[in-house]
């Protein structure tokens, strides 16, 4: 297997790992705030290491083309501020553990907003893999003991979190590719911080 085709399955891994740890931390702060200020933090916090980080390496500031920055903020908005106070208001009803079983379901979410729009093949491969993570996912969930009284709420927070990330994760690719991923990305959550600001 070449580099080309082990470097994103690494990257993926460490990007789990660290939603994972996300989980967990924002399981934490949301018991000393509010949702929406714990989502906007995070994000503020993250917008600026990414121009940060964009104008180190590049001796520039990112930039979007005009026709291009609508769309990428709205983006931006579903992503950073939606599917953000979604997620850390889920973990005020429901364990973190239970949170990332859920939102495991998101690259489903992707596969079948991508099979929705025509830019997947559906293959019954595809169909069974996602029928059984469906299912893992349901056992999982069917056991109560780690749920408390209202835990349908965080529940379907995080389904809706699960969705709207799927949508995003397809939705914003040919954005990504146009610009590289920092800079899109930072353009977003300047978007979804800014709008988590004003609520």
């Amino acid at each position: 297997m070449s580099f080309h085709r082990v470097s994103p399955i690494l990257l993926a891994a460490v990007a789990a790992m660290l939603g994972g740890t996300s989980f967990v931390a924002s399981r934490l702060a949301v018991s000393e705030g509010d949702p929406a200020e714990i989502a906007f933090l995070r994000y503020a916090g993250a917008c600026a290491l990414l121009f940060a980080a964009a104008y180190s390496a590049t001796g520039r500031w990112p930039r979007v083309a005009r026709a291009d920055m609508a769309p990428t903020l709205a983006l931006g908005v579903l992503m950073f501020a939606v599917f953000g106070w979604l997620f850390t208001a889920a973990t005020q009803y429901i364990p973190a553990a239970r949170a990332a079983l859920i939102v495991a379901a998101m690259p489903m979410t992707a596969l079948a907003v991508a099979w929705a729009l025509g830019r997947e093949r559906a293959t019954p491969a595809k169909a069974i893999a996602c029928v059984l993570a469906v299912a893992g996912v349901a056992v999982a969930l069917g056991d109560k003991a780690t749920a408390g009284p209202d835990s349908w709420r965080g529940d379907a927070y995080m389904i809706l979190a699960a969705l709207i990330g799927g949508a995003h994760t397809v939705l914003s690719a040919d954005y990504v590719r146009r610009y590289s991923p920092v800079p899109q990305i930072a353009f977003q959550s300047l978007a979804g911080s800014a709008a988590l600001g004003l609520v």
